[in-house]
């Protein structure tokens, strides 16, 4: 893995070209500060909640900095001149409802390949190789439908593909919501590959309609917003969805209890059915066609 790591490294220095004009900024230290602040003790707040109870006091205060941190976070970018993540893009209500989409995505995504892992070695006594094939053919379908994905929405637009590929991620999440210790290897493989499709076809073509709502000027801030807010998401959600899991099945420490904990992965993964259901709806909302603004008002200067 980190030979790999490596190789990708080298080759992102010297064959990735900047594509758009550079701009020099200075970073702001509290800005930066207080977001580390605010989404470390959100995303603790919430990891923790499941051993220590939703009561401790630690998870109390951990969510408290946090969101208290990230409310004074969210005031100091709106009020600066130059901030670390210009906000105001959330001025295009398509570029909302793209970031929201593919937020819900990123955790529909990262909770299966946590929890079904966890599912197979703990309930299903799996190893953790034989748990890890499983995921490999969705990674394989998701590396080649990305590109094709792309095509596709040159084509046809983003609406027609995010509705396809939700419903397709609906679908998987319906299967996975009645599990038992007889769920089959092969059951697994298929609903999670069918959920990585529904996530290609979906994940590229709203991030980029939300990006083309946007004016050209706002389109460097527009990708940084996105990915910071789709990649915490993506922590936050999954950690939810451990705690969830963990309630309603009794507590992983009660590995005895099979049953309970099926039950409570069956419980997650009806959460996670829930979620995409609700992207299914937002998928509707999304326009045919994008007309980019000259401008977004707010800010005499980007």
């Amino acid at each position: 893995m980190q030979s790999f790591i490596i190789v990708l490294t080298l080759l992102g220095v010297f064959l990735v070209k900047n594509v758009t004009p550079q701009v020099k900024s200075k970073a702001d230290a509290l800005s930066m500060t207080l977001s580390s602040l605010g989404f470390g003790g959100v995303l603790y707040g919430f990891s923790v909640s499941g051993s220590k109870g939703w009561g401790s006091t630690e998870v109390l205060i951990s969510l408290a900095v946090g969101f208290i941190a990230l409310g004074l976070f969210v005031w100091r970018q709106l009020t600066m001149e130059n901030p670390l993540l210009e906000l105001r893009v959330f001025t295009s209500p398509s570029f909302t409802l793209a970031t929201v989409i593919s937020m819900i995505l990123m955790i529909i995504m990262l909770s299966a390949q946590l929890l079904l892992p966890l599912y197979m070695q703990t309930m299903l006594g799996y190893t953790a190789l034989k748990s890890g094939l499983m995921l490999l053919p969705g990674a394989i379908l998701i590396c080649i439908m990305s590109p094709i994905a792309g095509k596709i929405f040159d084509k046809i637009g983003a609406r027609t593909m995010v509705i396809t590929g939700i419903s397709l991620t609906v679908i998987s999440a319906l299967l996975f919501s009645n599990l038992t210790e007889h769920t089959s290897y092969t059951f697994l493989m298929v609903g999670y590959s069918l959920r990585m499709v529904g996530v290609s076809l979906t994940l590229l073509p709203v991030v980029t309609s939300g990006m083309n709502s946007l004016p050209p000027a706002l389109i460097r801030h527009g990708i940084p917003v996105n990915t910071t807010l789709r990649t915490v998401a993506g922590s936050i959600g999954t950690a939810l969805l451990v705690t969830i899991m963990t309630y309603s099945g009794g507590g992983l420490k009660q590995t005895g209890d099979v049953h309970s904990l099926i039950h409570g992965m069956n419980v997650a993964s009806m959460v996670t059915t829930g979620a995409a259901v609700v992207a299914l709806i937002l998928s509707f909302f999304i326009r045919r066609k994008e007309e980019i603004p000259a401008e977004i008002p707010g800010r005499a200067s980007l």
